[in-house]
């Protein structure tokens, strides 16, 4: 089970050794070569980059009349630090054919081509991002670096805007920061930024954040509405100070596209120029996105002029470390001037949804707590309707197995592996039961899973009353504990 998606599952780590397969023809005979390409990335279904991806792999079957298939590799370096650039080693080093990196990722590769973009404070609103990727001088600049990585950088894919998401509270001001765990991934640019507001910055892997939240050192975030609704604790965004976009990268292997037909390599790269105007297309607003973020458990409010201000001032050594480069000077210098005629930024509403929605189940009366193995059934549909964020509801959605036993617990969803599964002891008295983990686990600090009246009746288990342990996390507790009776199975 994978309550939420702060942990990876460790079964990402037996990686597909791959480069470029060709197989012929198919059951109804001998047809056209099939050339399969697989492709790296560390999101998952159900978030932005993901969706790319699949439209991509659906533009390239189409384009290349089938002959070239796409297949997307999720989580594709498994839990590790410096996810991204694990991916990027993956793709130049042989074991992936293509990769979805994050822009952010190359400059701890020695590739600075595309460290504007994350220049503090300068590209701060989509428009302005929609304006930096229509300028083909200049994507063709950023993209171009790549090659001295033995890549071919396809296509750069925008993908939202980047602010601080505070765990307890707001992070507006550089005293927010400093003597504080801040996470971000890995990049040269973006921890040389956190660390002049006095953070610490760290990618936190695995059960990392959930350790940082438990020691009560962690500040926040720095991340995208659309990713951080899968994320909560790190709940209170401030929406006017937004950091630099994220532009996701398009890369394939110089070698495996050389490899290619004519006719296949023309397949991949228009399916690509496409798939970026897909992404600017389907992109939510920030106000959409900011507004999503709210039903969801979190929080956006506005920093004060004066906080932005300390912030700014605070960055200007970022600048002067960046602007060495004369390149990377010139294309700063190059999206100022676009950013003079750009439309204001579009910023999020602010809103509170971190209060719990009440009671969603009536309460039960007090028994002996009935030990057991117990079944249910929760669809997707149940998730999305109690506005369950989708990449949880994906982890949790389906069959699952619910055993008491000598006064512990584990949850296992079907088609998970066990390794997976979340555990822990409970306690039950007055007709409460109370789930806990021991440890660290299943992207929680420790602590309570849920607390809950419950009564059996005919064989099936009902919880009443559910109470998350976790912050943000109501809905996902009712949904996946008190929707549906709990048959028991042995």
């Amino acid at each position: 089970m994978r309550l939420r998606n702060v942990v990876v599952l460790a079964a990402t780590a037996a990686l597909v050794v791959a480069c470029a397969s060709t197989t012929q023809g198919g059951k109804s005979g001998p047809g056209p070569a099939v050339t399969t390409l697989t492709l790296g990335t560390d999101d998952k279904p159900g978030l932005p980059g993901a969706d790319a991806v699949e439209e991509f792999a659906r533009l390239v079957q189409a384009k290349s009349g089938g002959t070239v298939r796409v297949r997307p590799k999720w989580n594709a370096a498994g839990p590790v630090t410096q996810w991204d650039q694990a991916v990027a080693r993956l793709v130049t080093g042989g074991d992936l054919d293509m990769g979805l990196i994050p822009a952010r990722a190359w400059d701890t590769e020695g590739i600075t081509t595309m460290s504007a973009l994350h220049a503090p404070f300068l590209v701060t609103s989509d428009y302005l991002v929609d304006r930096i990727l229509a300028d083909d001088a200049l994507a063709a600049q950023m993209l171009g670096g790549l090659t001295k990585a033995g890549l071919t950088g396809l296509a750069l894919l925008p993908d939202g805007l980047r602010h601080p998401f505070g765990v307890h509270g707001p992070l507006t001001s550089p005293a927010d920061f400093a003597g504080k765990t801040f996470r971000a991934p890995h990049s040269d640019t973006a921890y040389a930024l956190f660390r002049a507001f006095g953070a610490e910055p760290a990618d936190l892997p695995g059960d990392a954040m959930g350790q940082a939240i438990a020691a009560k050192s962690l500040a926040g975030m720095e991340s995208s509405y659309t990713w951080a609704s899968s994320w909560l604790p790190a709940s209170v965004a401030a929406a006017n100070v937004t950091f630099f976009p994220k532009v996701n990268t398009l890369v394939i292997r110089s070698s495996v596209l050389d490899g290619l037909s004519e006719r296949q390599r023309a397949a991949v790269t228009e399916a690509a120029a496409s798939t970026a105007v897909w992404a600017r297309s389907h992109r939510p607003s920030e106000i959409e996105a900011g507004r999503a973020f709210c039903s969801y458990g979190g929080a956006v409010v506005y920093a004060e002029d004066g906080d932005i201000a300390a912030l700014e001032r605070a960055a200007q050594p970022v600048y002067a470390t960046l602007e060495k480069d004369p390149q990377v000077k010139g294309m700063i210098e190059r999206i100022r001037e676009l950013k003079k005629n750009a439309l204001a930024a579009q910023i999020a509403i602010p809103c509170d949804g971190r209060k719990s929605t009440g009671t969603l189940a009536k309460s039960s009366a007090a028994e002996k707590f009935p030990e057991g193995v117990y079944r249910a059934e929760i669809p997707m549909r149940r998730f999305l309707d109690y506005k369950v964020h989708p990449a949880w509801a994906r982890d949790n959605a389906g069959i699952s197995t619910l055993t008491f036993k000598a006064g512990t617990w584990r949850h296992h969803v079907g088609g998970s592996p066990d390794s997976a599964d979340c555990y822990g002891p409970y306690t039950a008295t007055g007709g409460k039961v109370v789930l806990s983990f021991r440890e660290v686990l299943c992207g929680t600090a420790g602590g309570n899973l849920f607390s809950a009246g419950w009564r059996l009746d005919g064989g099936e288990l009902r919880f009443v009353d559910v109470e998350a342990g976790q912050p943000g996390e109501e809905s996902l507790m009712y949904v996946v504990f008190g929707s549906e009776p709990w048959k028991k199975i042995g």
